[in-house]
This record gives structure tokens, sequence and C-alpha cells, in this order.
């Protein structure tokens, strides 16, 4: 696709068998401020899939170490933005939604330290992850 970063294609190339870890972007018309951060071994195909825009991009060791990175940005996001509800969620697609319930919703355009922000948490996740480390679960 031409005018589009092509940074994961590396890491795809090089890491068959790895999770990545994204900080998305919504590209649907209405919804430019709405961000979701997501474990994938295949970027393009979730940037399809879930109509964005991939932001930042973190490789991870394993699903677990994924699943731990993922997390630190969910809990971010949890404390500085109120969830949002997109088109094509389970809510409006039940039977095969192409988007979860892990999407925010800003009120202004999120700015490149905001982003730095939670990218410095998620990275620091990744370099100092430790496997008999668990983080609480989620509230539902």
């Amino acid at each position: 696709m031409p005018g589009q970063c092509r940074t994961w294609s590396f890491l795809e190339t090089k890491m068959k068998d790895t999770y990545i870890v994204y900080i998305g972007q919504s590209k649907e018309p209405g919804e430019e401020a709405c961000l979701t951060v997501g474990i994938s071994k295949n970027a393009e195909r979730r940037q399809y899939l879930k109509h964005m825009v991939i932001q930042h991009v973190l490789p991870a060791k394993s699903k677990r170490h994924a699943l731990a990175i993922e997390r630190e940005g969910q809990i971010f996001f949890d404390k500085h933005y109120p969830k949002a509800f997109v088109r094509w969620s389970p809510v409006d697609l039940p039977e095969s939604p192409n988007r979860g319930f892990d999407w925010w919703i800003t009120s202004r355009a999120v700015t490149h330290y905001e982003y730095l922000a939670v990218f410095d948490l998620m990275r620091n996740r990744q370099l100092n992850w430790d496997k008999s480390v668990r983080l609480p679960r989620r509230k539902k």
C-alpha cells in the first residue's frame, strides 16, 4: 500500500512465530479519536480486520509476554480515557464481530507525548518482563 509505513513488515519477516503488541487508531469516519491496544501475529491482517491504522508496534517473546505488554496499555487507557463503542463490534455483529470492546475514545487529538507515555510503559513491561509476575485481571 503506497504511503503507509511498513515498520511491522520487517518484524514479521524476522519473527514469523512471534506476537506483536500494537497501539492502533480507528480509520472509520467519525471514529478518528478512538484508540485500541492489542496483540497479533499478522499486523497487516489485523489492520484490515479492525479498520485501523497501527501507530506503534512492540515485539513479544511469547503470547503470554504479549498479553503482559498489552495489559500495561489497557491499564493506561482505562485510567485516562473512557471506553468507546465502535462500528462492527460484538454489539453490531454478535455472530462474527470484526472489532472487540477494547476501544477508548479521546476528547481531542492524542499528542505525541501521550503516545510516548503509553508506549514507554509498554516498552518497560516488554524489557522487564518476569514470567512469575502476574498483573491483576480486568474488571468486567
